[in-house]
């Protein structure tokens, strides 16, 4: 029993044969090429099988009313050395119906229509150029489609992409670049993944997957992405990680302004997403993209400052120090330089100070409640104690930590320990704190030469300790000798 789409196929074929019935050559070109795709296509390749049949039916109609010898072997149905105009990736297609372009884009045009979008109908016109043309007005009146349930207007809108697939390589990233900015509009919001935002995050995701071989296409619908997942609340179905960013860096071969327009918008979501650590690193790769024109970064260097002192999980600001962009604030931005250099090596005193002096730098400036920086200070300023001092009395932590009540401060070497800040721990006899180890708040040249210190002691040790179990190994077969001569 055939199905469908076998039946499909198997009359195709049998129309090709017929019309190339007075070429031989090309015959059998055909008949090779319907035995190749048998083996090549699995009954799973759905999408990828009637993508091909459409493609294959235009070409029928051209052997048909054309000449022979315009007839393109080379990009015959099924060939495998064929590759689509725009390389989009017909394998991640989420919809794709076997009927013609003219029938598809008309259905959608009605659908549209009947929801209020008034899109003109000329239905004698068929030619590439009015499809053309509808399609843009399908993408241009799309935002009907909130009046529909989210899976109704998810489903007509990975039909959309269909059409967008077919587009040639010059027109498609423009055509992309409008689909995005309607998906992006406030008419597709919505938080989860049961909401009208949530169907526009995975329609850009298949999207996004059907070019995966035009760098051009692909970075537009990244960044919508990330801002529908961003206000959607689904960034965490998002790969953003170091590997991931870089990979499509290099795969989009952006220039540098692109590059950098990537990783300011990324920042953006990450640090909307609460996670400020991953936002801070981010905006670390985009300063290292300034040098010689780090005076133009200000901007960029400010925001990389302000996200790296509001962080919660960030105690080592150094290496924004050495930062050519980050450098020019000192100039361009004095108040910012001065607080990265307070958390750089400051105490909370100090910090006490400069908040006095600036009363608005925190809400206006930092954005960000002042409990948060004031918990960070203190844990600054317990790693700075903990650098010059292995036991240090609770009275002591207590007076420059500004934490006076007893549980309060055990509460909050605690959470320092589990920040790994610190790895310390209280002696309520003595009332003092054991510092086992602690993390530097700069590593320079001072850190690295203590730190090849310990290294030539461990190697000495472990010297001596191999030495004294050769000893000991050596002086156990002596012994033995004489035993087993006895024996």
């Amino acid at each position: 029993m055939h199905s469908k789409l076998q039946l499909t196929v198997l009359s195709l074929y049998k129309q090709f044969l017929r019309a190339s019935a007075e070429q031989p050559a090309l015959r059998e070109h055909i008949r090779q090429s319907f035995r190749d795709a048998a083996v090549k296509y699995q009954k799973t390749d759905t999408f990828l099988i009637e993508y091909n049949l459409r493609r294959a039916q235009r070409q029928l109609d051209s052997l048909k009313t054309h000449s022979i010898a315009g007839f393109n072997k080379r990009c015959f149905f099924f060939s495998c050395s064929y590759h689509p105009a725009i390389m989009t990736d017909v394998r991640n297609m989420a919809v794709f119906a076997f009927t013609t372009e003219w029938e598809q884009v008309t259905e959608i045009r009605n659908y549209l229509n009947e929801k209020g979008a008034n899109i003109p109908v000329n239905d004698e016109d068929h030619s590439s150029e009015n499809i053309s043309k509808i399609t843009s007005a399908l993408i241009e009146k799309c935002d009907v489609l909130a009046k529909c349930s989210h899976e109704d207007a998810e489903m007509t809108l990975n039909s959309i992409i269909t059409l967008i697939a077919t587009a040639d390589e010059s027109s498609a990233p423009a055509l992309v670049e409008r689909f995005c900015s309607k998906l992006t509009s406030d008419v597709f919001k919505g938080i989860g993944v049961s909401s009208m935002g949530g169907a526009s995050f995975r329609v850009l995701q298949n999207l996004f997957n059907n070019f995966s071989q035009n760098s051009a296409c692909q970075f537009i619908a990244f960044k919508s992405l990330l801002t529908v997942a961003s206000r959607s609340g689904l960034m965490s179905m998002l790969d953003t990680s170091r590997d991931a960013v870089e990979g499509h860096i290099a795969q989009w071969a952006l220039n540098v302004n692109q590059k950098r327009e990537f990783l300011r918008l990324l920042n953006k979501c990450l640090v909307a997403d609460e996670r400020t650590d991953a936002g801070a690193a981010v905006m670390i790769a985009l300063l290292e993209t300034y040098d010689a024109d780090a005076a133009s970064a200000v901007d960029d260097a400010r925001e990389c400052v302000r996200t790296a002192l509001v962080d919660g999980k960030s105690f080592s600001f150094d290496h924004l120090m050495r930062l050519s962009a980050v450098k020019h604030l000192e100039k361009a931005d004095p108040l910012m330089f001065s607080a990265l250099k307070l958390f750089s090596e400051g105490m909370l005193s100090d910090y006490n100070n400069f908040v006095k002096a600036n009363p608005k730098f925190v809400d206006d400036i930092l954005k960000v409640d002042a409990q948060v920086l004031i918990k960070k200070m203190r844990i600054l300023t317990l790693m700075s104690m903990a650098a010059t001092q292995k036991v240090i009395p609770l009275d002591v932590v207590s007076s420059k930590l500004e934490i006076p009540d007893d549980e309060t401060l055990e509460e909050f070497i605690i959470t320092a320990v589990q920040l790994n800040a610190v790895n310390a721990k209280i002696n309520e006899k003595t009332r003092t704190l054991s510092i086992n180890s602690f993390r530097h708040r700069s590593f320079g040249r001072t850190q690295w030469e203590d730190l090849q210190q310990k290294l030539g002691s461990l190697i000495a040790n472990l010297k001596i300790s191999h030495q004294s179990m050769k000893e000991i190994t050596t002086d156990g077969e002596v012994t033995d000798s004489p035993a087993v001569e006895s024996a």
